[in-house]
Formats: C-alpha cells, sequence, structure tokens
C-alpha cells in the first residue's frame, strides 16, 4: 500500500468522525431546544396568577419561544453545511485514482447518495430561508 493511500485512509476516517460528531452536535441541539421550550411551558404553568390584579412577566416568557426557534434553525443549519461540506470531501476521497467504479461507494454512487441526502433534508414542511444561500 502507498504512502497516498495510508494518507487519504487516515483523512478518510477522520473526515467520517467529523461527520458522526456534527450529527451527535445536531441532536445535542434539538435535545436543548426539547429542553427549552418545556421549561418555558413550565414556567407559564407556574405563573398562574393567584389574584386577578397580579402582573405576569408573560411578554417575557412569550419571546422565548422563537429565540429558541431561531437558535435551533440556526445551529441545525449549521450542522447541515458542515456535514454536506464534509460528505463532498469523503466523495472526492472515495474517487482517488478510480476506487469508486471498482469498490461500492456511499458518497459516490448516485443510488445511495440521492437517497441519502433525500432522508437528511426531508422535513414535514420544508423551510426555506431566504436570508441563506440554497445548500448544494
Amino acid at each position: 500500500m502507498s504512502k497516498s493511500h495510508v494518507d487519504a485512509n487516515y483523512r478518510f476516517i477522520a473526515a467520517n468522525q467529523e461527520v458522526n460528531t456534527r450529527i451527535a452536535q445536531r441532536h445535542q441541539a434539538l435535545a436543548l431546544y426539547v429542553t427549552l421550550v418545556v421549561s418555558l411551558l413550565a414556567a407559564l404553568v407556574a405563573l398562574k396568577p393567584g389574584e386577578p390584579s397580579s402582573k405576569l412577566p408573560v411578554e417575557w416568557l412569550v419571546m422565548g419561544f422563537p429565540v429558541a426557534s431561531i437558535c435551533l434553525t440556526f445551529l441545525n443549519y449549521k450542522a447541515e453545511r458542515s456535514i454536506t461540506n464534509l460528505r463532498h470531501f469523503l466523495a472526492t476521497l472515495e474517487r482517488l485514482e478510480d476506487a469508486h467504479l471498482h469498490l461500492p461507494s456511499y458518497n459516490t454512487d448516485p443510488r445511495w447518495a440521492r437517497s441519502a441526502n433525500k432522508a437528511r433534508r426531508s422535513r414535514i414542511m420544508p423551510v426555506r430561508y431566504w436570508w441563506l444561500p440554497p445548500m448544494p
């Protein structure tokens, strides 16, 4: 095995580990979002007025929902862009010396890459961010 194959192998392993890390970060962001929303709902329930004249800080708590949603959106977008860039890098490594022609290749074979991209990007409602460039 030549030195370039060994270097490419180590880079491939490192990129795969980075993809796994980014996926774990995306899951942690979702868990954080769920925790924040449940905490805000618990605070709203706990602050029921005991007296009709008591003033509640509901307007401050209500602002927490869109802020938490925007944070989740940006964290998810950042993780998705990182995963996309890393998968392009992995596909480039899989194409070294035409290895993708005689070895199975998850990132370069359209049969698998297309379904993987569709599964990663599927949402109940498609979200379009007019201020961000489209993802490749």
